[in-house]
């Protein structure tokens, strides 16, 4: 049975999750490791990691892994360590090194390309607090991903063989060397 990469572990995650915690962890997120821990997918989380460690180390999961999931939410962009991860997934997607499959929960695509909505307020927020060079690579990384082609999840109308349909596609992804195409 797969399990979450930890820092002990000595396997290198395969799929790498970018996600609000807060927002998804114990809904959304729970569901989809399920489904990953049943089909022997090693991923990473990040709630292992230890407060006040760098957040390069992140960075390093991210590198080390074949596929990252972008899981957007509503209040996803109130969160910086989400969006300097979202800058590292962009600078290795466009390096050839990831692939990146974008999942929309509760927001859509347009929405989250746009920062409309709480998304977009959220966002906001973030520009009161640092400078216009990281809001910037931020805003940048967020349209860049969110137009990426992927999935979109609502509760109000769920489907639960959605999770179902992650699996194929984040296997065939690991197990097919990525190639940049332009």
């Amino acid at each position: 049975m797969g399990a979450a990469f930890s820092q002990a572990g000595d396997r290198r995650p395969q799929v790498f999750l970018n996600y609000r915690k807060e927002e998804l962890l114990h809904t959304f997120v729970k569901r989809l490791l399920t489904e990953l821990q049943r089909n022997n997918i090693n991923y990473f989380i990040d709630d292992k990691v230890q407060k006040g460690k760098p957040i390069t180390d992140l960075f390093e999961k991210i590198e080390e892994s074949a596929i990252a999931l972008a899981i957007f939410s509503k209040r996803y962009s109130e969160s910086k360590w989400c969006l300097d991860e979202l800058v590292r997934m962009k600078e290795c997607v466009e390096a050839g090194e990831l692939v990146v499959i974008p999942i929309f929960v509760n927001v859509t695509p347009s929405e989250v390309k746009k920062f409309n909505g709480v998304f977009g307020v959220t966002f906001q927020r973030l520009r009161n607090k640092y400078g216009k060079v990281q809001i910037q690579k931020w805003k940048e990384a967020v349209e860049y991903i969110a137009g990426i082609s992927g999935m979109v999840w609502n509760d109000r109308y769920p489907d639960y063989g959605f999770f179902l349909k992650i699996i194929p596609t984040t296997v065939s992804l690991i197990h097919v060397p990525y190639q940049m195409t332009f």
